[in-house]
């Protein structure tokens, strides 16, 4: 006879299993979001081990970003990163800069495996495809040119990709199905009323039908919805990847597509919803002060370039190409790096055509079409052409991350045809092969972006006194600071002489007057983008004459107050020495380590208040968001009791 001991023993085993089946189940669920977990911990490892912020090129984040005009998009200027600074801004508000800094990038990756966790896949394809989304030619170079939004976006658009593909699953398994459930519910009517038991066997059998049918639908639907809402706070570019994404599985030949008769009320909703919650940014766009700031030199200034070796074609095939020439990697520089990626990303992309030929194939003809059409002669025209004349054309002027229509469909193909391999190989020494290979080849072709790219990426922290002078000003300032001397980006010594946006355009609450024009290395040569904003365009014209009456001219009409000279960057004396002779005058200096000089400028007027009329684009995001958010989790409910109801009634 057993005795209390013994039972006690195999109840606490009982426990131990149960808790360790309920954890495997857990991390089976979560496959993708563990995997891209395990890549962020080796890329970003130096960033969440220590305090401090990266800060290299666009890679621009300060202690604590001001929620003002300018980052809600109120401003009246052009929205550079609306409404990205805005949620940086209102994370600031609890939170350390650096901090909010390691949220959002860690962050981005761990979306990206939630969203393949949303695709109903064995776990090794949800593995293979989660490593390859999140280790990458497009993720690296976008991350060293410090696109952190573009990250966001990129993420987005593999939720709206998975919940569209599952939405076209939902609907061919529902036009399947229908002839199948209205036989068995009339079998059940029939039998229900001669009395029969079975009749309660294929009514259930009916129900259950409608409820996994339904509850597809309402997986794919929140997938998309989550898609929609992400892109709308990574910013435009987000947003346009959604769009496009959505727009070319959801219309795309095939079984599933959506059609006009049937489907134009969801897509409808899906459009307005769309629209709504990117008012955001799109509003100030079309309410900025008018300007004629496309520049046509900007199209082939930033078209998509070879990042390595071979041509420009092979690099966009393995998700490379960034026209950024210091964000390439050294390993691309090897020709057998670079066809190989292409090739993972083109078996991907073939292996994928599983999920849907049309949709895939559309995806990845609209990615590569988009990205290298600015390379061709011909198409280029175009290119400039829309940019120039067609409002939001800009949009189109970067192509290369277009690439990441390709790569998504590439890495879900790419993590079903390791899972396929490895099931056919099973029992034999290949199957472990496939398996490592599958997860390890994304890192053995782009080891470079391991452990901050190597160490280059480094956390600083920024001079003490800034945050002091920076209050000062913003304390003292009736009109806009001028950032000199002129240059659109910095090199710091506090920051390992790496190459960072100005970052006083982020210190300041108030409106800042800086470069805006962007020099590209192109060859040997630099081709110049000019910038958006006239009154900039205006001192930089003043300081190239070396005119202290343009200057003094210039800062009048911007309404110039402040006067920051940078004392560490080239030129600073003879900036600062053009600077008194149009008129300023030195304010208190600031303490000498932190090589800055600020000058008062009389006569600025005080800025009127914002018109009430700008904030509706902030408005009408904030409210489509709450109502996209309340009616997802109001249609998962509704759907749920409706499966419910007797089969008849569904049909």
């Amino acid at each position: 006879m057993p005795s209390s001991s013994d039972a006690v023993t195999t109840s606490g085993r009982g426990a131990t299993h149960g808790a360790a089946w309920g954890a495997t189940r857990w991390a089976g669920r979560h496959a993708g979001l563990l995997a891209s977990a395990v890549c962020a911990a080796v890329i970003l490892g130096p960033m969440l081990l220590t305090r401090g912020f990266w800060l290299h090129y666009d890679m621009v984040f300060v202690p604590h970003l001001p929620l003002s005009d300018t980052t809600l998009g109120t401003a009246g200027q052009v929205p550079r990163a609306v409404p990205n600074d805005a949620i940086v801004a209102l994370l600031d508000l609890v939170l350390a800069g650096d901090i909010t800094q390691k949220i959002i990038l860690l962050g981005a990756f761990l979306a990206l495996g939630a969203g393949v966790d949303r695709w109903r896949a064995p776990v090794l394809a949800r593995v293979c495809a989660s490593v390859l989304l999140a280790w990458n030619p497009w993720v690296a170079e976008r991350l060293a040119i410090g696109h952190w939004g573009y990250l966001w976006g990129y993420a987005a658009c593999v939720w709206a990709i998975v919940g569209a593909l599952e939405a076209r699953r939902a609907r061919t398994r529902s036009s399947d199905g229908v002839a199948a459930g209205r036989a068995e519910a009339e079998t059940a009517r029939r039998a229900d009323s001669a009395g029969e038991v079975d009749a309660w066997i294929d009514t259930d059998r009916a129900r259950e039908s409608v409820a996994h049918r339904d509850a597809d639908a309402t997986h794919a639907r929140r997938s998309v919805a989550v898609a929609l809402v992400m892109s709308a706070a990574s910013g435009s570019t987000g947003a346009v990847l959604v769009a496009l994404a959505l727009a070319a599985v959801t219309f795309a030949p095939g079984a599933g597509r959506l059609a006009w008769r049937a489907g134009w009320r969801p897509t409808l909703r899906t459009v307005l919803a769309w629209v709504g919650l990117n008012a955001s940014w799109w509003w100030p766009f079309l309410t900025a002060a008018p300007s004629d700031a496309a520049d046509a030199a900007g199209v082939e200034a930033f078209a998509a370039r070879s990042d390595g070796a071979g041509p420009v074609w092979t690099s966009l095939l393995g998700g490379g190409g960034i026209w950024h020439a210091p964000s390439w990697f050294a390993e691309r520089s090897s020709a057998p790096i670079v066809l190989a990626s292409a090739l993972v990303c083109v078996a991907g992309v073939i292996a994928a055509r599983r999920l849907g030929r049309g949709p895939i194939t559309a995806l990845a003809v609209t990615g590569l079409f988009l990205a290298g059409a600015s390379t061709v002669p011909g198409l280029r025209d175009v290119m400039t052409a829309i940019v120039l004349h067609v409002p939001g054309g800009g949009l189109l002027r970067d192509g290369q991350k277009f690439v990441a229509l390709w790569v998504v469909p590439a890495a879900l193909g790419w993590g079903l045809l390791i899972d396929a391999e490895v099931r056919r190989a099973r029992g034999s020494i290949l199957a472990p092969v496939a398996l490592i290979g599958g997860i390890v080849a994304p890192l053995v072709l782009l080891p470079g972006l391991a452990w901050a790219r190597g160490g280059q990426w480094r956390g600083v922290d920024y001079p003490a006194p800034w945050t002091q002078v920076a209050r000062d000003l913003d304390a003292g300032t009736n009109g806009a600071t001028l950032v000199l001397p002129w240059s659109t980006y910095r090199r710091y010594a506090w920051n390992g002489e790496r190459t960072v946006l100005d970052p006083w355009n982020r210190l300041l609450t108030g409106r800042v007057i800086a470069d805006d024009a962007l020099a590209v290395r192109q060859g040997s040569g630099v081709r110049v983008v000019a910038g958006e904003d006239p009154h900039a365009a205006a001192v930089g014209r003043a300081l190239v004459h070396r005119s202290a009456d343009e200057l003094r001219d210039a800062m009048a009409r911007a309404d110039v107050s402040r006067v920051i000279v940078q004392t560490d960057q080239p030129d600073a004396a003879a900036v600062a020495d053009l600077v008194r002779r149009a008129g300023a005058t030195p304010l208190a200096a600031a303490p000498p380590v932190s090589h800055l000089t600020t000058w008062s400028v009389p006569g600025a007027t005080p800025r009127p208040a914002t018109p009430w009329w700008r904030a509706i684009g902030l408005v009408t995001s904030i409210i489509t968001a709450g109502v996209v958010v309340a009616g997802t989790s109001r249609g998962g409910v509704l759907r749920r009791k409706r499966c419910t109801r007797a089969p008849e009634r569904l049909s």
